[in-house]
């Protein structure tokens, strides 16, 4: 499965998102990408929603992987201990 985030993850955005993530969890068979490349800014909810993702992946034994990570997003990653944590490409 292939997701695509666009603009802003922020508070009003996280629970769109968690409803994709958890329906691309229910449908794929064991790896979902989340391309990144398109992403303006992203918040403490929106890296929550990425860490329990990350968590329930981990659980169900899926792969989460991160491609084409902006900047901010990176250093938002880096500074949380998050980028350690999914697969990135």
């Amino acid at each position: 499965m292939h997701l695509v985030l666009r603009g802003e993850v922020d508070l009003a955005s996280t629970p769109i998102l968690e409803r994709e993530l958890k329906r691309a969890e229910a449908t794929a068979s064991g790896r979902i990408v989340l391309d990144l490349g398109e992403l303006e800014f992203i918040d403490s909810s929106g890296l929550s929603c990425l860490m329990r993702a990350q968590q329930r992946a981990s659980a169900n034994g899926h792969t989460l992987i991160l491609k084409r990570i902006p900047a901010q997003a990176k250093r938002l990653f880096y500074l949380t201990g998050f980028d350690s944590g999914p697969a990135a490409d």
